[in-house]
């Protein structure tokens, strides 16, 4: 009997917990949502900092194909409904990178160039200057070709 093989589970929560991630967890009790904003994509985004290399441990690639989508679509809902949040914040950063964990490396390089350059410089960057969110995107695993898949 050789070593067992260890798949990363998706989600340790019950499934009566809808969400993929949670914002603030107490001693008997999961929430979706965070302190200082009351937007999903924070509680989303909040989960992907540091983008460091560290990364790839965190983020299993399964995991982040499933929340990309669900993170797109919050992220523009707060842009819609807040006058721009998740951009002027630097949560499109985050969502650039997590695009990246899902393999798909031009289109997260092209979302990360398309985020205006004073944002990496302020408090909502989350810390991500454009050079280390470039660098986190080209050293991710790319996506099979089609032809793999």
């Amino acid at each position: 009997n050789g070593p067992t093989k260890h798949k990363a589970h998706i989600n340790t929560y019950p499934k009566n917990y809808p969400k993929h991630v949670v914002g603030m967890m107490y001693d008997t009790m999961a929430s979706f949502q965070t302190w200082f904003a009351p937007q999903d994509v924070v509680s989303y985004g909040i989960q992907l900092i540091p983008l460091t290399s560290v990364a790839e441990r965190r983020d299993d690639p399964e995991w982040a194909s499933i929340l990309y989508p669900i993170y797109a679509k919050s992220c523009k809902k707060a842009n819609e409904g807040s006058s721009g949040f998740c951009e002027d914040n630097g949560w499109s950063i985050l969502q650039a990178g997590l695009l990246a964990e899902t393999g798909e490396i031009e289109e997260a390089l092209e979302l990360a160039s398309d985020v205006p350059h004073d944002v990496y410089l302020t408090d909502g960057g989350c810390g991500n200057s454009l050079s280390n969110t470039l660098w986190f995107i080209s050293t991710r695993r790319q996506s099979p070709s089609i032809s793999e898949r």
